[in-house]
């Protein structure tokens, strides 16, 4: 899978397969370099890197390679955030147009960007019936 856009992925190629990822390349201070080395050569991390998703193997690496992970996570958590942003955005713009304009649309947003499922059930159940005359 391809995490990174093809403009800055050169930048990243390290998070994406630190297995295969040349040395010479990184910017990396000595620590850094060190620890990308040691990881590289370590056999038990390889078989997870296949196993785990690209988040959780770097998370799983954090005890042995602290700095290398953190620079990594970092990474990683700027796109997820920005998706978030956008997807506020893109509610918003949906729920406020011309003809709407003077809603308050915190509740509305609240209530579309929450990934909590309504239990209709439960509440349907809890309103009396009203009968016709």
């Amino acid at each position: 899978m391809i995490y990174f856009p093809k403009d800055i992925r050169d930048d990243f190629q390290w998070i994406e397969n630190p297995f295969t990822v040349s040395i010479e390349e990184l910017n990396f201070n000595t620590l850094l370099e060190t620890q990308i080395i040691d990881l590289s050569c370590d056999k038990t991390y390889e078989h997870k890197f296949k196993n785990e998703t690209l988040v959780d193997f770097w998370c799983a690496v954090y005890n042995e390679y602290p700095e290398l992970s953190i620079n990594a996570i970092i990474k990683l958590l700027l796109f997820p955030t920005t998706y978030l942003c956008e997807k506020g955005l893109s509610t918003m713009a949906n729920i406020k147009t011309k003809q709407r304009n003077r809603l308050d649309v915190t509740h509305d947003m609240r209530i579309s960007l929450s990934e909590i499922v309504p239990q209709w059930e439960i509440f349907c159940n809890s309103v009396q019936n009203q009968n016709s005359h």
